[in-house]
């Protein structure tokens, strides 16, 4: 009898201690999915922004600090045919008419976007191919936040791209071709001997010089 007792008090005890440890447990589920669901790889703030959120404890945000570190806010509609001046190499401006005379083959680019340092090798090569009959404008979309003149230019001292390099310090190709709209920087664009826009690449597959080639195969000849 005495041995039922004790074997009945260590199964209750026993169930008291799984009782407790599962109510341990879900608490430290939920911490567990409360933490996963607040970070967030694709969305992780960047320095500035970390320094921005302190500094506005306590206080109103307003709209000027807040766009501090997003990207200039371009117009609505794409205007293939406005003019722009960009700078080149020199810091001596240049406009897209000045090259008229040969088709334009343009390409946009930026050191941060990986794709773009594998395309501008595309375009290396189909520019030695075709320099004779083409003009080249590889143009870097300096907007002084993502991608600065130093930046850009201590990214092709450890190039040797003969393409010409053009830099967009007055913006105005990020805000002709509204390019922080699209999911890719990288963006190439051609224009007849007038210097009229007549095509472009659709953002979605990386440049080639395989597919430059074939691009320019169809568009002037």
């Amino acid at each position: 009898m005495k041995n039922l007792i004790i074997i009945v008090i260590a199964i209750i005890l026993f169930a008291l201690l799984l009782n407790v440890a599962s109510k341990k447990f879900d608490n430290v589920k939920g911490e567990v999915a409360t933490e996963q669901t607040v970070e967030s790889p694709s969305e992780e703030p960047s320095e500035d922004a970390s320094e921005d959120t302190s500094e506005d404890e306590g206080g109103d945000t307003s709209e000027e600090s807040s766009s501090e570190s997003t990207p200039p806010s371009p117009p609505v509609k794409i205007d293939m045919s406005a003019e722009f001046t960009v700078i080149d190499m020199d810091g001596n401006d240049v406009k897209r008419s000045d090259l008229a005379g040969k088709p334009i083959v343009v390409l946009f680019w930026a050191s941060w976007y990986t794709y773009s340092r594998e395309e501008l090798v595309a375009i290396q090569t189909v520019y030695e191919a075709y320099k004779d009959n083409y003009e080249f404008m590889a143009i870097c979309i300096t907007d002084g936040e993502y991608e600065t003149l130093e930046s850009a230019k201590a990214y092709l001292d450890s190039t040797d791209f003969s393409v010409p390099i053009y830099f967009d310090v007055y913006c105005e190709v990020l805000h002709n071709y509204l390019l922080y709209e699209f999911e890719s920087v990288a963006r190439t664009y051609f224009f007849k001997a007038d210097a009229k826009y007549t095509a472009r690449i659709s953002a979605g597959a990386i440049l080639t010089a395989d597919l430059l080639q074939r691009a320019i195969s169809i568009v002037y000849e």
